[in-house]
């Protein structure tokens, strides 16, 4: 029973974990209908730069500074690498293909930075307490804490604010939008940089936990993706199922089958939703290819 307990309360925090991940991946698709594939890369990235920024003496401050530079760095990122192509009649599959390479770009120059070993980061929270003879470090509580606040404030903010009518009615036909006057170029590099802050706050809340090591992004950027397919894009409380469902299945697989075949499983999950229930739980089908509004 206590691996059992164990294995639940790592599954919950990387379940949510990869949730808000897949929440950053769903933030994108609604706007622009395009998938971020830099998400693994931009999430440790989160983390690694919260080890840079160490003299504020503060683990909070250190997350927020974190929080606040990848923000600034997913407006850029469309701003400078998206944008241009995006107005001249590129399909989606071309940025997303374009994510990749940024995505490539940010892990070796991670590398460069902070070398390819596991790092350290404090945690805001310290400290944990025994259930059922597992550590639950209180870190965890705050990571699921801070992302049921996420969620539920961005579902709220798509339903019942301006701004998130706006995003929403961008994503349904661009074309009409901006012929009632809305800014698309803002409000996309919002979009853009609220799915980055969303991705920082999962790296920098959950990792603590972990390591941080730059090499592990594939295995996160997997995960996300097959938990966005699962939960339904367009959903900020079907990305969290999604991750937790993810997180669950493999992590189980792992303690009591093989831990060698939860890569397998985590595209088994994928290929299962993606040919039987395309529009996963409560969202809309997935589309690499089709046009574009």
């Amino acid at each position: 029973m206590s691996e059992l307990t164990g294995a639940i309360v790592s599954s919950l925090f990387l379940g949510t974990a990869l949730g808000l991940m897949s929440l950053a991946f769903t933030i994108i698709y609604t706007v622009s209908q395009v998938f971020n594939f830099a998400v693994g890369q931009f999430m440790i990235l989160a983390a690694l730069l919260t080890t840079a920024v160490r003299f504020t003496g503060s683990p909070a401050a250190n997350d927020v500074i974190a929080i606040a530079l990848v923000a600034a760095m997913g407006s850029a990122t469309y701003l400078v690498a998206l944008r241009w192509p995006e107005t001249h009649g590129a399909k989606p599959l071309t940025l997303v293909i374009i994510t990749f390479g940024i995505g490539i770009i940010v892990e070796q120059a991670a590398i460069l930075a902070w070398g390819s070993y596991p790092l350290s980061e404090a945690p805001v929270v310290s400290g944990h307490f025994l259930l059922d003879g597992n550590f639950v470090p209180y870190q965890g509580l705050l990571l699921i804490g801070a992302a049921a606040v996420t969620v539920g404030g961005l579902g709220a903010a798509q339903r019942h604010t301006v701004v998130g009518k706006q995003l929403l009615a961008l994503g349904s036909n661009r074309v009409t939008a901006r012929y009632f006057g809305i800014n698309d170029l803002a409000l996309v590099s919002i979009a853009w940089g609220l799915s980055f802050a969303v991705l920082a706050i999962a790296g920098t809340l959950y990792l603590p936990l972990t390591g941080v090591s730059i090499t592990t992004d594939l295995n996160y950027g997997i995960g996300a993706f097959a938990a966005a397919v699962i939960g339904g894009l367009g959903n900020p409380g079907g990305a969290l199922v999604g991750g937790l469902i993810v997180a669950f299945a493999t992590n189980l697989m792992g303690v009591y089958i093989n831990p060698n075949i939860t890569d397998v499983l985590t595209f088994g999950l994928l290929f299962v939703f993606l040919i039987f229930r395309p529009g996963g739980l409560t969202g809309n089908a997935v589309d690499l290819l089709g046009p574009r509004a």
